[in-house]
């Protein structure tokens, strides 16, 4: 792809030099993080996530054909690693995930239309994060890719299928059911939470 920004980085790496890989990974760390954090709610989860994704781009730069953008190519190998985390660890339980309702520095969080931010609505608001971010984390992890491609990082279709190697409508099936899934999980959780998603 020669509209790729990174493809003359990438060319450089393939020919043999090591450095020219630095600025890939600066260009692209946030966003591997990012994911990686959505993925694992766990910062050292996502630091480590982050640093093996790279290291196997790197080990695997000469595989890279350019049939899609480097960082397509990237986010790929992250979303496999994420998955398979998530299944070696199993459901992660809540208590874990201490960072939940105030997500770290520089990390996304769930954007909710503030139009009158007073006391009473931006604690309604972290209140409404907190169970929508509890819900996703009950989610499978296939389930949990899709939401955090296609709402959090911003994906198209296309783009998630591509890294996922599944056609465009198995996306957009997978992401109308984990939608529903979220929404379930949202209205059973107990408390005032549950009322924090309509």
């Amino acid at each position: 792809m020669e509209n790729d920004p990174d493809i003359e980085w990438v060319r450089a790496c393939q020919a043999g030099d090591a450095d020219a890989f630095h600025p890939l990974v600066l260009r692209n760390q946030k966003r591997i993080y990012n994911l990686a954090l959505r993925m694992l709610r766990d910062p050292a989860e996502a630091e480590d996530l982050t640093q093996e994704a790279f290291v196997a781009a790197f080990e695997q730069i000469g595989s890279f054909r350019g049939e899609s953008a480097f960082s397509t190519w990237l986010y790929r190998i992250a979303v496999r690693r994420a998955l398979n985390r998530i299944r070696d660890l199993g459901r992660r339980p809540l208590a874990h995930a201490s960072t939940i309702d105030d997500p770290p520095d520089g990390a996304p969080s769930l954007d909710i239309a503030d139009a009158s931010p007073g006391p009473d609505v931006i604690h309604e608001n972290r209140e409404t994060r907190a169970v929508l971010e509890r819900g996703l984390l009950a989610l499978s992890a296939d389930f949990r890719v899709v939401l955090v491609l296609r709402e959090m990082q911003g994906l198209s279709y296309e783009e998630i299928a591509e890294m996922l190697g599944v056609e465009a409508g198995t996306v957009k099936s997978r992401l109308h059911r984990a939608r529903f899934a979220l929404a379930e999980q949202c209205r059973n959780m107990p408390g005032e939470g549950r009322n924090a998603v309509r």
